[in-house]
């Protein structure tokens, strides 16, 4: 025979297996704390991931820009030009799609009133430095646009050569 004390011993190891509502709710809550952390970290990577491709790509477009006006005999060209950038994305036909950064605000870049959409600017100097004993010329190439996550960025390269 059972007595009285194994019956209550045995309820209550039936009961004590479930989990109480009190338990769970404080499990989900802090499964809720830990999947919200872990969105936010995402769509952060995501963002700084996007903001690494523009970076690269408006450096790439300078570079080649710089090289194009070192490499050219010397002109007078100081101004705007537009810069497009490829966008990682392709059409059906296969070929790589292009987009036109879009320019900083004025208070961050020197935009040209003319040119209104143009995010690079050449800056051509002579004799930078005020020696005037050699003909020095200094080729300075500015990217600066609005980034997709809202800011502004901005790329600089400069580049010297001595005139022949």
């Amino acid at each position: 025979m059972h007595g009285h004390g194994d019956h209550a011993a045995r309820g209550r190891r039936g009961r004590r297996t479930a989990f109480s509502l009190v338990e769970v709710t404080v499990a989900l809550g802090v499964l809720s704390i830990l999947f919200a952390g872990l969105i936010g970290a995402i769509l952060t990577s995501a963002s700084h991931a996007t903001a690494v491709r523009e970076h690269q790509a408006a450096s790439q477009a300078a570079l080649a820009r710089l090289d194009q006006e070192m490499t050219s005999e010397y002109s007078a060209f100081t101004g705007s030009f537009p810069v497009f950038v490829t966008t990682g994305r392709t059409n059906a036909a296969g070929t790589a799609l292009r987009a036109q950064l879009t320019p900083a605000p004025s208070a961050f870049f020197p935009q040209d009133a003319a040119n209104p959409t143009n995010a690079g600017h050449v800056t051509r100097t002579l004799n930078p430095d005020g020696n005037t004993g050699t003909d020095l010329m200094e080729v300075r190439v500015t990217i600066a646009w609005r980034s997709a996550a809202g800011g502004n960025a901005r790329v600089d390269v400069v580049s010297r050569r001595i005139n022949q």
